[in-house]
């Protein structure tokens, strides 16, 4: 019997093989790189939160010490009256002149600054005690101390705050004051 070698023509394509590896490693390579892109994108939602909140706070002291007169910040849902959720900061907040001082905006007083409601998935919450924040002349916010909760849904790793103290100083924090881990509950 005699053996018959057909000639091998140069294919410029890629075998049945090479593809289906190819296509193995970019299956569990996305499948490594997804959730933690999923983090990585939550974790930058809630720090532009937190950051435009902060740049709220920052610029309510400062009014209520260059203008002479108390500024408040509160959650808003209409953008004309403070709502008294405190589990409401993430439909929206105001900050207004409170020259009554009564943490609630009267129609004599006037909106300086308007926060508009925060991105899906992103909770915010204040203290219970505390739903809104009143900075006096001085520049301090006395009343209990406050923490503004910064959450994502079954991730608390993610999760932020900012604490406030009653001289006025906000800071940011990974944790709440008494230094456990943030969670909106």
């Amino acid at each position: 019997m005699e053996v018959v070698l057909i000639p091998r023509s140069r294919s410029c394509g890629f075998s049945l093989i090479q593809l289906i590896t190819t296509l193995g490693v970019l299956a569990s390579s996305l499948s490594l790189a997804i959730p933690n892109w999923v983090g990585i994108s939550q974790n930058s939602k809630i720090q532009s939160s937190r950051s435009e909140i902060m740049s709220l706070l920052n610029f309510a002291r400062s009014t209520a010490v260059i203008q002479g007169v108390a500024v408040t910040i509160c959650p808003t849902s209409d953008q004309r009256s403070c709502n008294n959720d405190y589990t409401a900061w993430n439909d929206g907040f105001m900050v207004f002149s409170d020259r009554n001082k009564d943490r609630s905006r009267g129609p004599e007083e006037p909106i300086l600054r308007l926060g508009i409601g925060q991105q899906r998935g992103i909770k915010i919450y204040s203290s219970p005690g505390r739903r809104s924040i009143r900075f006096d002349t001085d520049g301090s916010a006395w009343g209990s101390n406050l923490t503004l909760r910064f959450c994502v849904d079954n991730q608390t790793h993610n999760n932020r705050s900012i604490l406030l103290y009653g001289t006025g100083r906000p800071r940011y924090s990974h944790h709440l004051s008494n230094g456990d881990q943030v969670t909106c509950d």
